[in-house]
């Protein structure tokens, strides 16, 4: 499965997308920003608890299956080609210059209800050198868009810590609200989202 857009295209997770996997989401930085609905539904991991590589391994085979077994897509976020500043590639990933085909962040798909017609959506763009670049906005229109015209979803939302200012600037961008309850609908009490974090959703109407 690919979906295109200008600057970036989004593929499923392939068995060479393992270190990367286990390089980002041991990052606490990730898991301080992320979304929850990833291999862990709690989300309640610590430093001494990282994804070993066997997990990982377990989750793209995992991967390999449909939506409606899995409850979660995830699509590489890849580059066209790698971006230029004065005639030099930049972006990197540990310091060598990134191929178009090598991911620069991912996106996902979770918590899909085909009942309700509903998921959540989570996003990071890795490296700084690869953010403010537009990536994560057309790849964030891409899932919107696979959301609403392939799985016949009438929602997405998501819930963000409430000093993200970048990525709640995104979600606003691209036609989510602030919802006034936790969208979720899991792990929280009929009382709402946590104090440092901020529900959105986006609506979809036929």
């Amino acid at each position: 499965m690919l979906l295109a857009g200008d600057k970036v295209y989004l593929r499923r997770l392939r068995p060479d997308d393992l270190d990367f996997l286990y390089r980002w989401e041991n990052d606490p930085e990730v898991w301080r920003w992320g979304d929850c609905g990833e291999y862990d539904s709690s989300c309640r991991r610590s430093a001494a608890e990282r994804f070993s590589r066997d997990e990982l391994r377990k989750f793209i085979e995992n991967q390999q299956h449909d939506i409606d077994a899995t409850e979660q897509l995830r699509f590489m976020i890849c580059r066209n080609s790698p971006p230029c500043e004065g005639g030099v590639a930049v972006g990197t990933t540990d310091g060598v210059v990134a191929s178009a085909d090598s991911p620069v962040g991912m996106i996902d798909l979770f918590d899909y209800d085909p009942v309700n017609r509903c998921a959540g959506v989570g996003i990071i763009v890795c490296n700084e050198a690869d953010r403010r670049r537009g990536y994560a906005s057309e790849a964030l229109e891409l899932v919107a868009g696979y959301a609403e015209r392939e799985l016949g979803l009438r929602r997405i939302w998501c819930v963000v810590e409430a000093g993200n200012l970048p990525s709640i600037a995104l979600f606003r961008k691209h036609g989510f609200v602030e919802s006034k309850i936790d969208v979720s609908a899991e792990k929280n009490d009929k009382n709402g989202v946590c104090p440092d974090k901020i529900a959105f959703q986006r609506l979809f109407f036929a």
